[in-house]
């Protein structure tokens, strides 16, 4: 796996997966940070099977640029869903200040 990268932890790799960066129609939420991708906003898609059952995850922009900064630290990889946790954890955000919040 590349270093930095999503992981299934100790869980099996997918057997079939595929990730594509789409535009929202309707509103989703980030796997990541739990927030709202608004519509129109610009998102990943994973689609990921395994055993036969799928699993799709939705990633915001902004948790893509942090991803990306997670990667470029070269620490290591993280499950789907912890990318907040791992950053936390090697200092690239300070603990509870992701997301940030919304202006009033």
């Amino acid at each position: 796996m590349e270093e930095g990268a999503m992981s299934w932890g100790d869980y099996e790799l997918p057997s079939v997966s595929s990730t594509f960066l789409r535009k929202a129609r309707k509103d989703h939420v980030c796997c990541e940070c739990r927030r709202t991708i608004e519509i129109l906003a610009t998102y990943e898609v994973h689609n990921a099977c395994m055993d036969g059952s799928w699993s799709v995850f939705k990633t915001c922009g902004e948790c893509l640029e942090l991803r990306a900064k997670f990667q470029e630290s070269g620490d290591g990889s993280y499950p789907i869903g912890d990318l907040v946790l791992a950053c936390e954890e090697v200092d690239l955000i300070e603990r509870g200040s992701y997301p940030p919040k919304a202006s009033p």
